[in-house]
């Protein structure tokens, strides 16, 4: 499905991010993981070559516009190309009534998940211009559900969504599609539905919001 496509995969170094540079590695692509852990970053690229697929590790912090624009120059000097990109880097906002909460931890988390995800996907559209490619970003369910105490992130998924459809519809003439996931289901749910929206399977899917929710007791009581 991903045979021989260049991916990247921010927040790579756990969780949904490694499951998903661990699927699309499988599927054929040839995948650079990126996160702030070198550590984790650098083991689990090599597990993947261990298993006879293709990935490297670059180190790049998605807050910082420099080292976004580095990171995404650096696959291109590396392949020669971005077909795809599964934006995935986020810190999570902690859950406090709106009375409690600290506008520093707002700072930090728009900075990550919010800045940085339409940062990556600027450098990521710059390096698609020319051949078209798709681009994931990862939202969540609350930007549908309510749930208290989640002020921060619902505002910043919410963000999400829009600037998803938004690039979407602007970069639909460059053969470029955007869509985002409601994350909910398991990380390995959840890197499925990304390397299905990677892949030409979804050609005809944009400016999309695709729900990984199930059936989860905690999404129907929402």
């Amino acid at each position: 499905m991903l045979k021989n496509k260049v991916v990247l995969i921010t927040g790579a170094t756990s969780g949904i991010g490694e499951a998903a540079a661990r699927l699309f590695a499988s599927e054929g692509a040839k995948v650079v993981l990126s996160g702030r852990r070198t550590k984790l970053g650098e083991t689990i690229a090599a597990q993947i070559r261990a298993t006879g697929g293709t990935a490297s590790y670059v180190r790049a912090d998605i807050s910082r516009e420099s080292e976004v624009d580095s990171l995404v120059a650096t696959v291109v000097e590396s392949y020669g190309r971005l077909d795809a990109a599964f934006n995935n880097a986020r810190v999570e906002a902690r859950f406090k009534p709106l009375i409690d909460s600290v506008a520093a931890n707002f700072d930090t988390v728009v900075a990550v998940n919010l800045r940085g995800t339409w940062l990556a996907m600027r450098a990521e559209a710059r390096a698609m211009m020319a051949a078209g490619g798709a681009i994931v970003n990862t939202s969540s369910w609350l930007t549908t559900n309510g749930f208290a105490r989640s002020s921060i992130d619902s505002a910043m998924k919410g963000g999400i969504d829009a600037m998803t459809r938004a690039a979407a519809l602007e970069l639909a003439d460059a053969n470029i599609r955007v869509n985002a996931i409601q994350r909910y289901g398991s990380p390995e749910e959840i890197a499925a539905t990304a390397a299905w929206l990677c892949s030409d399977a979804s050609s005809s899917i944009t400016g999309q919001t695709i729900g990984v929710n199930g059936f989860r007791a905690e999404v129907r009581a929402s």
